[in-house]
């Protein structure tokens, strides 16, 4: 019963943190930024603006169940939005959505009726009690 009592709420955590994360699925995008209208351009000789040349920025792309994020790489820009389009519509996503909140749900009831079931714990089993958690 202790172990059901701790554990119990502990499962609901980590169930709620896989469910809010958007590291479901991540991939990369290079953004290349020299060209004729980019705001970063090597330095040019003989300026001494000391300027390094930068041929492209990493974006990593994170998709979650219910948003995405890009994010510069070794940055701490981050951008979220809510997941949209093809990969929403998804059936594997729609159902890995309502897994999760069928587990976050099946979860709280377990561990309201383990608590139930703690305070009503005597040496005589308490038929009523035990006849309507079943």
């Amino acid at each position: 019963m202790v172990m059901g009592i701790v554990f119990s709420p502990l499962g609901l955590v980590l169930v709620f943190t896989a469910a809010i994360t958007p590291h479901w699925r991540e991939g990369q995008a290079r953004l290349g930024m020299t060209g004729p209208g980019s705001l970063l351009r090597p330095g040019v000789k003989g300026q001494g603006m000391g300027v390094k040349s930068v041929e492209a920025l990493l974006l990593l792309r994170s998709d979650g169940l219910w948003e995405s994020c890009l994010q510069v790489e070794h940055s701490e820009l981050k951008q979220c939005w809510p997941v949209a389009g093809p990969y929403q519509r998804d059936p594997r996503v729609r159902l890995a959505q309502g897994l999760v909140l069928t587990s976050l749900f099946l979860c709280g009831t377990g561990i309201i009726l383990a608590c139930i079931g703690v305070r009503c714990w005597t040496d005589l089993p308490l038929r009523g009690v035990t006849a309507t958690e079943k």
